[in-house]
């Protein structure tokens, strides 16, 4: 039994991620068309698959990767970014997230931080 709920609360912390800390939501190319043509083009560049793309409604400008491999990671940006950068500007920033995902840095934060969301998890259970 104490097996079954040790994977329960892990299987709960991995798909908690960052996207949801900000309340991120995902949006299609029909709502972010110029974003979107981006981050596919900088990630066939970089021979990934293409992330998916979450908006968080901040006024701070934001971006970060979040996921356990590159085959399942999110993009996340906020609007104050979109609407703080010009074009090139904002290749630069996809081109560092990508590179993120890439080099599996968020696989390796996700774990490193996974201790911790455990014990969160399990101190939120009722």
């Amino acid at each position: 039994m104490t097996l079954i709920v040790g994977i329960i609360i892990l299987w709960r912390a991995l798909r908690k991620d960052a996207a949801e800390t900000f309340d991120a939501f995902p949006v299609g190319p029909a709502a972010y068309p110029d974003l979107h043509a981006t981050v596919t083009r900088i990630a066939q560049i970089a021979d990934i698959p293409t992330p998916s793309v979450y908006i968080t409604d901040r006024e701070r400008p934001l971006a970060m990767t979040t996921g356990i491999s590159v085959d399942d990671t999110k993009l996340v940006v906020s609007t104050g970014l979109l609407d703080a950068l010009d074009a090139d500007e904002l290749d630069a920033v996809v081109a560092h997230e990508v590179a993120h995902i890439k080099n599996r840095d968020a696989t390796v934060m996700t774990l490193v931080e996974l201790p911790s969301e455990c014990s969160e998890t399990r101190t939120d259970a009722p």
